[in-house]
């Protein structure tokens, strides 16, 4: 391991030969996959994959196919291994995402790299290039896990990374490249419309129907990452407003006129327009923005 990379002991939880993903797969559609229709959206602090099967660096590694993954998980749910909801959501991540994003990478030029639709131009934070400690819980967490397994699952990489990301201003182009270098199974390929298109809506809605933006809140109910957060997800305003809700509001407020073309966002910014503290809100904008980058 290599100072510059994340991973700790990353020969310990990835596989190296094909015999090692072979025994990866067989353990994933076991103990793993049968939990993931209900848990896919959820993250916590003291579990790093929770139901998510960790089978990407594998795939995007080449030492699994996406066919032989499909099968076997479809094997075990005709066997009755695995539920319904938990084998349609985890082959519908296979067929239905990765490979059309990588099918989306082959029909783009390279000028797809540079779109920032919502022209973010914010550097990516030293806390989050160093992999270090975060005053906010999810933050924190995410980027230990990152620290410790070159990894993260996809809620964490959207909803937390992503999503402050997006809220913050960060460069989405600067973003993808982190992540490229970052993650284990990270790709130009793979990274690019998820960060560029989907994470950060930097493409205008090529890949997503709407930004993956959120407040605390949202954490608070698919995650344990705010117990214990020095900051509330239900506050907008104040020293204890968790910085996402904040910036939320904000991002709803000072993104209108790039968000009016996008319909699924439409009652968010008539909620956002009908707030009494608006202003409130964007005067504690600058504050959140240097707690996002743990400043």
């Amino acid at each position: 391991l290599l100072p510059s990379h994340p991973g700790n002991d990353a020969v310990a939880f990835w596989p190296r030969t094909r015999e090692q993903a072979l025994a990866q797969l067989a353990d994933a559609v076991d103990r793993i996959i049968p939990s993931f229709g209900p848990h896919e959206d959820a993250a916590s602090v003291d579990n790093w994959h929770l139901a998510h099967s960790r089978l990407s660096v594998a795939l995007n590694m080449g030492l699994l196919h996406p066919r032989e993954v499909v099968e076997a998980v479809v094997a075990a749910h005709e066997a009755g291994r695995i539920p319904l909801a938990s084998a349609e959501g985890f082959v519908r991540q296979i067929i239905g995402w990765r490979e059309w994003i990588w099918l989306w990478h082959q029909v783009r030029d390279t000028s797809y790299e540079a779109s920032n639709y919502l022209a973010a131009t914010g550097n990516l934070p030293a806390t989050w290039a160093s992999w270090g400690s975060h005053p906010m819980k999810c933050l924190d967490s995410t980027l230990a896990h990152l620290r410790d397994y070159g990894w993260t699952h996809h809620i964490e990489r959207l909803m937390v990374l992503g999503n402050a990301a997006t809220l913050a201003g960060i460069n989405p182009a600067i973003l993808a490249r982190w992540m490229e270098v970052s993650f284990v199974d990270g790709a130009e390929w793979v990274m690019e419309a998820n960060v560029i298109g989907m994470a950060t809506y930097a493409d205008g809605g090529q890949t997503a129907t709407k930004p993956y933006v959120s407040g605390g809140n949202y954490l608070n109910k698919m995650t344990d990452f705010c117990r214990g957060c020095a900051f509330a997800p239900t506050e907008r305003t104040g020293e204890r407003a968790c910085p996402l809700t904040t910036l939320y509001w904000s991002f709803l407020d000072t993104k209108r006129e790039p968000l009016r073309r996008v319909h699924r966002m439409a009652p968010a910014l008539r909620a956002a327009e009908k707030r009494p503290d608006l202003a409130a809100i964007g005067e504690r904008a600058s504050v959140a923005i240097a707690l996002v980058r743990g400043e």
